[in-house]
């Protein structure tokens, strides 16, 4: 079987944590097509010519000639460790269209956003916010991870005066902040639906119990054909 040829570039790596890398990729036909909170399969080849590909979400905006991925490294996983020792200049896969519909489409353009994170689920939120759309909202971030370094993005999250970025850590002991799920943190906030559209990015166990304890405030899922204003996507 033909080894399918790589097409794209990896063009960027920055580890900011022991199990956080950046890694910025430049496919060989241009900037990736997508929409801010979409996501692409990366792939690796194989020895027999197949492909192990993952779903990530993309950080940068759309247009781009880089496109950024926030990965977690997961011990025996199929693809991830095996990314993470590749260098700067190695070649990869990408997919060169988006994928996925947890977006700001069907968000109004002035609604406060309630976005709720855990690890790099951050990753899509970081791509409306480069690309603009987070201008003239009132953005509320509740951020969790088991280590301090696990919080992706944290310092661009901090550094803008308007968001409301509250984080917190689970498992490290030289974190002085926030210690519990981000379910106690929204619970000490006490968010209503008035208007205001919450997001939801990351492990599922977060993204069941966020979702119990907004629709028991009156939040209500988001379709299509039954708008909502609570929207998630689930990391795994």
């Amino acid at each position: 079987m033909p080894v399918i040829p790589p097409n794209a570039t990896i063009t960027s790596r920055r580890q900011p944590g022991s199990h956080l890398l950046i890694l910025g990729v430049a496919a060989d036909s241009g900037p990736v097509s997508f929409v801010s909170g979409q996501f692409v399969n990366l792939a690796l080849a194989n020895e027999d010519g197949t492909l192990t590909a993952r779903p990530y979400s993309i950080a940068s905006a759309p247009g781009a000639a880089e496109t950024e991925f926030a990965l977690a490294l997961v011990e025996g996983g199929a693809l991830t460790p095996r990314l993470w020792e590749l260098p700067q200049g190695a070649r990869v896969y990408v997919e060169t269209g988006g994928a996925g519909s947890f977006t700001l489409r069907d968000v109004p353009p002035h609604s406060p956003l309630l976005v709720v994170a855990t690890g790099t689920g951050t990753a899509p939120f970081m791509s409306m916010k480069r690309a603009g759309l987070w201008a003239n909202r009132k953005v509320t971030v509740v951020h969790g991870a088991r280590t301090a370094d696990g919080l992706a993005y944290q310092e661009l999250l901090r550094e803008d005066p308007a968001v409301h970025y509250l984080a917190t850590v689970t498992r490290d002991p030289a974190w002085t902040g926030r210690t519990t799920r981000v379910q106690q943190v929204l619970e000490e906030i006490a968010p209503t639906p008035d208007g205001t559209h919450a997001m939801l990015c990351g492990n599922p166990e977060m993204i069941a119990g966020v979702r119990a304890l907004l629709e028991a405030r009156g939040f209500k899922k988001h379709r299509k054909r039954d708008p909502g204003n609570l929207h998630f996507e689930a990391y795994w």
